[in-house]
């Protein structure tokens, strides 16, 4: 079924990760005490220092600006940084277990959002006769509009593709429906779908920390874009807009509401907003067969204009009053590095809202926080932090190769990241320090982008391989 292959290639398009090894990670036995470190040196009293800002406790610049000549393959490196430190006085350490999707889980998710009652097993051998039907008025456009283009005499008129349309409709006749799904027994499947407020959503759990779903039609009979390239299929491009030229009824604040509810009703708490982003989503149906392609069209055979306004909404772990960034991988260079075994990724939950409701949604290897490690902590101060990546670029720079002869950081940046312990199966969630090539996701959607990222763990120093940890291997 070809819908089904495409939802497939989708989630698997959307939720790719790559593979890196796991490593200790070194956390002070005393640390939170309120005592120094012995093991660490670089510990200062400053740096501990409670209450107040921690830019003030840390002695934080602004900016760090500095250029170090290097004898290696990478001849220098160019540091032209802002300086970042959370609004907080003080940064914890959690130590969390993979809280993956349990058959339990997955009902609960779903009924969360599903109607009592609603949710069946898809099954792609003998899909629910919706979608079947669904199928058949979809390739009956194409065919109302393939033919339009023969008499018109246009170029965009392929034999070819109208024969594969007419085969593709054969089969889409003669396939076994049912005219309900199946409810599961155990919700040990991966693939169902359920009725929320009369209309159909699918959910994927393809693999131990992912969950997505999507509402069936919530971007069909869209406006066709002429940019959109030939291989690209039935999908949808966001747009962000001004919050003023939103046109979408809800407010922000009922839109985070409403995900909030959904987070919190499927059994996931600990998280907040990290993004909020007014969105225009224009959709498109584009089918190919072979190097052609034919448009979605509506009944008449011309290209319907139409769209949606709403919001996404990312959500992050929150701790200490500060949001976890959202990393993802690096826009170029740095893929070298990424290999090893398996690791469950980074955390974050997106949902997107419109006066639908919730269109699409994804929650990415949640956790669960067994221990609050310390309620306040003794982090590197500033000065000493520099130090630290001075050593670094001075004695292994090569590392960073891949980015060239010069290596340019813009970010200083200190925050949570989440770090694997290879001697178990417990992950910390911990204070780092970042230096790195950094930039943001301009179309909303929250992502944060390290280039040329060197890590350090903010307790004692010691240095963290940011690609190591960032790579997941799926």
């Amino acid at each position: 079924m070809k819908k089904i292959m495409l939802f497939v290639l989708i989630m698997s398009t959307m939720l790719f990760t790559a593979g890196c090894g796991r490593q200790v990670v070194n956390i002070p036995e005393d640390f939170g005490s309120g005592e120094e470190n012995p093991d660490s040196s670089q510990t200062t009293d400053s740096a501990s220092a409670q209450g107040g800002d921690l830019s003030v406790q840390l002695g934080v610049e602004e900016k760090w600006s500095e250029e170090l000549a290097l004898s290696g393959t990478v001849k220098s490196a160019k540091i032209n940084a802002i300086v970042s430190v959370p609004d907080t006085n003080h940064m914890s350490v959690l130590t969390m277990e993979a809280d993956s999707f349990t058959n339990e889980k997955k009902k609960n998710l779903m009924e969360a959002l599903c109607d009592t009652g609603s949710v069946y097993i898809f099954n792609d051998e003998t899909p629910p006769k919706w979608f079947v039907e669904s199928e058949i008025d979809d390739v009956n456009k194409r065919i109302t509009n393939m033919i339009r283009f023969k008499e018109e005499g246009s170029e965009e008129w392929d034999e070819e593709v109208f024969q594969a349309l007419q085969k593709n409709l054969k089969e889409l006749k003669e396939t076994k429906t049912e005219e309900r799904g199946v409810v599961s027994e155990n919700y040990g499947e991966d693939l169902y779908y359920g009725i929320c407020n009369g209309k159909y959503f699918r959910f994927s759990f393809p693999w131990e920390g992912r969950a997505w779903g999507r509402l069936e039609d919530s971007y069909s009979n869209m406006t066709v874009k002429e940019d959109i390239p030939d291989s690209a299929e039935i999908s949808c491009i966001g747009q962000k807009l001004a919050a003023s030229e939103n046109l979408c009824s809800m407010s922000e604040e009922e839109a985070v509401r409403v995900a909030r509810n959904f987070i919190e009703d499927s059994g996931y708490s600990g998280y907040g907003v990290y993004a909020i982003n007014a969105l225009n989503w224009t959709a498109f149906g584009k089918v190919s067969y072979g190097d052609s392609s034919s448009y979605v069209v509506d009944s008449n055979g011309e290209a319907q204009e139409t769209w949606t306004d709403g919001y996404s909404i990312l959500f992050t772990r929150e701790v200490d009053g500060v949001l976890q960034e959202k990393s993802v991988f690096p826009l170029y260079g740095g893929y070298a590095e990424a290999a090893g075994d398996n690791k469950y990724g980074l955390e974050y939950i997106t949902v997107f809202i419109n006066d639908i409701g919730i269109l699409d949604f994804q929650i990415v290897y949640p956790y669960t926080v067994k221990e609050v490690s310390a309620s306040s902590t003794s982090l590197l101060s500033y000065e000493q932090a520099q130090g630290v990546f001075r050593d670094i670029l001075q004695s292994d720079a090569d590392s960073l190769s891949t980015y060239g002869e010069t290596l340019n950081f813009n970010s200083l940046n200190l925050t949570y990241f989440r770090v694997a312990d290879a001697e178990s199966d417990t992950y910390a969630l911990l204070p780092v320090w970042i230096l790195a090539n950094r930039e943001e996701d301009v179309a909303g959607f929250g992502d944060v982008y390290y280039n040329c990222a060197l890590m350090i763990n903010a307790i004692d120093g010691s240095r963290i391989n940011y690609m190591e940890e960032l790579y997941v291997f799926e």
